[in-house]
Parts: structure tokens; sequence; C-alpha cells
């Protein structure tokens, strides 16, 4: 069988995000991906995959599709030898608690899946100067991440912390320390989580603004945020996700 990278696409993900990633499995990992729903989750046999990704989006109708026997095959699939990839909504979903705090809402939850046995908390308004998640360009930022000891400029909007992450599990924080990235085993695999959005691309991300209907879009601040995507700082995030792949089977990853 072809083994691919699995990206869920269902109720609830980032349109953005899935297109980012196809492109980036394509670009820079060089392996082939497929777009999966909860059906297919629940009821093909996909655990010989690279790995399965939850990107961004809203967390909840996650909850919706996938809690129950999906959440079980997820679990089962990471402890054979698998690995999730979860950003953002991505990571809340697999983080066992939640505390969310948005603009006009609020998600304060246990979750099903919990890799993480933490507390994912945000948004984090020290990042975006004082506000909230939003779908406007105020509630987003370009911040600084350290990652394995280098310093890398990465897209924020609305991630969490790892609040109870162990230090041998942090692979990169914000530079007030709090864990923004974190990578662990679990059974023959593991996850990673991550608050920053390191897998998106300019080519949707452009495209995602020139299809907005917000008024409250920052050009400005938008036009900083797709200079950073140009200039493709997240590689080396890449790069340890490649070495991740390696360890499943080889991959040639230039």
């Amino acid at each position: 069988m072809e083994r691919k990278i699995l990206i869920y696409g269902d109720e609830g993900t980032s349109i953005l995000g899935v297109h980012s990633f196809q492109i980036a499995c394509s670009e820079i990992l060089k392996l082939p991906c497929e777009i999966v729903d909860s059906n297919y989750i629940v009821s093909q046999d996909w655990y010989h995959h690279y790995a399965l990704i939850i990107p961004g989006g809203e967390d909840i109708p996650y909850c919706s599709k996938l809690n129950g026997i999906a959440n079980t095959k997820i679990k089962e699939y990471v402890r054979n030898g698998g690995f999730y990839l979860g950003i953002c909504a991505g990571a809340y979903y697999a983080s066992k608690t939640i505390e969310f705090t948005g603009e006009s809402y609020q998600v304060f939850q246990e979750r099903e899946l919990a890799f993480f046995e933490g507390v994912a908390r945000g948004s984090l308004l020290e990042l975006t100067g004082g506000y909230h998640f939003s779908e406007c360009s105020r509630s987003k930022a370009i911040v600084n991440i350290r990652f394995l000891d280098k310093i890398i400029p990465c897209f924020y909007h609305g991630g969490p912390y790892f609040d109870g992450a162990a230090a041998d599990q942090i692979l990169g924080y914000f530079l007030d320390l709090r864990p923004a990235i974190i990578h662990k085993n679990y059974g023959n695999g593991s996850y990673l989580l991550s608050a920053v959005h390191f897998e998106n691309q300019l080519i949707p991300y452009r495209k995602f603004l020139q299809e907005s209907s917000l008024e409250c879009i920052d050009i400005l601040k938008e036009n900083l945020i797709c200079f950073y995507l140009a200039h493709k700082s997240t590689f080396i995030i890449w790069e340890f996700i490649a070495n991740i792949m390696i360890s499943q089977q080889t991959v040639e990853f230039t």
C-alpha cells in the first residue's frame, strides 16, 4: 500500500490550513498526502500511513465528529508507531484540558483524545497587543519562538501554551519561556503539538486575504505576515518533522 500523510479536512477545519499542509507535504516533505474526513478515520484501514494531521480551525466540531471510535483509532494508530501533528485547534483538541478565551466566546472543557495530559491555555493576548482570538488582523502576530536553540519568527493566531509540559518534551518556547511546541512519545509513536502556524504557505494565505470580506483586515499587518511567510523561516521545524518520518521509512528531504 502507498503510504501518505493524512490531512483531516472535515467540519471545523480551516481551508487555509488544509491547503497549506497540502503544499508543504508536496514541496517541503515531498510526500504524497490525502485529505480525509471523520468517516474515513472510523471506517478505513489507515494505520500504515506516515502521519495524521489535525490542522487549525475550530476544536468543538472536531469533538462532534471524532469522539468515540475515531479517537480510539487515532490513539491506537499512534501507540502502534504513528505520528499525530496538531496545529492550534488540532493542538487544543489533543490536550486533556482546554482553557480558551476568544474575543466573543470561551471554551473551558476536557477533551477525550488527551495525548497531552496538561492544560492548553489560550488565546495569548500578551502576544497580540491585548487582543483575544478573532478573525480580525488585530488578533494575529508574528512572534519569535526559540526552537531547538534557534530563534525563528512564526505566525501566531489563537494558539495555546502548554501548561504542565515536562522540560524534556518542549521543543519550542515563546520568549517568555512558556511552551509553544511540544513533542512526546506515545507508545511506539509520537505526537507534536504547536501553538504557532508554521504550516501556513504564502500562496493560499494571499488567496485567503483576497477572498475575505472582513472589514477588520489590517493591510500593513497582513503584508508583514506575508513577508515572513515568503521567507520560509520555519524550515527547521519541518526538518524535525521529516526526521520523525525518516524514523518510520526513508524519506528524502532537501
